[in-house]
């Protein structure tokens, strides 16, 4: 529930600060992007899971924090 609530307002953030024109574009790219890296990022999941549980969340949680600390530098 929580994860489609921050969709939508990723969504509507998006949508908004696109220009009309360029709107369809910009959406086919971040669909394109969401679906095309999940397969991507399971089969690496299933992978490094066969290796390593520790080592796949480990991984994980120190991916989401260089994101949140990449994401805090910027303006946005």
């Amino acid at each position: 529930m929580g994860n489609g609530y921050i969709a939508i307002l990723m969504f509507t953030w998006m949508q908004a600060r696109t220009p009309r024109e360029m709107l369809g574009r910009m959406m086919s790219m971040v669909m394109l992007s969401s679906t095309g890296t999940d397969t991507i990022s399971q089969a690496i999941s299933g992978a490094v899971s066969k290796w390593s549980l520790t080592a796949l969340f480990a991984s994980a949680g120190v991916l989401i924090l260089l994101v949140r600390l990449g994401g805090s530098g910027s303006r946005g």
